[in-house]
């Protein structure tokens, strides 16, 4: 339980993060203005990359995790439109009712699935 607990704490204080740091960045310059900017960059093109390969496989996992199959495009819109803040919030939500951090990341039983 207390890895539970922590990862909810570390899942958070991110979520935080990366909000007040979007919220500085967009007051500084607009989004679209700032990924042209990136992509200008030598490493602009692999960062963007290396952020669609892991919100790929963000999306596979919330695919397998997510119990609820009515409620999983609008995660799968959340990843799109807020990347790895939804991935977090995501997170904080699996780990209602987890015992540990193998139910928190594992998939979820189905109702009515026979488990294989």
């Amino acid at each position: 339980m207390r890895g539970v607990i922590a990862l909810r704490l570390i899942a958070g204080a991110l979520i935080v993060a990366l909000v007040v740091g979007s919220v500085q960045a967009q007051g500084m310059q607009g989004l679209l203005a700032g990924m042209g900017a990136i992509a200008d960059l030598p490493w602009g093109p692999a960062t963007f990359l290396d952020l669609i390969a892991g919100l790929l496989v963000v999306a596979v996992w919330m695919c397998v995790r997510e119990p609820k199959r009515a409620i999983l495009p609008l995660w799968l819109v959340g990843l799109m439109l807020l990347g790895n803040i939804a991935t977090l919030a995501f997170v904080l939500r699996c780990t209602l009712g987890a015992r540990n951090l193998r139910e928190v990341f594992a998939a979820a039983a189905r109702p009515g699935s026979s488990g294989g």
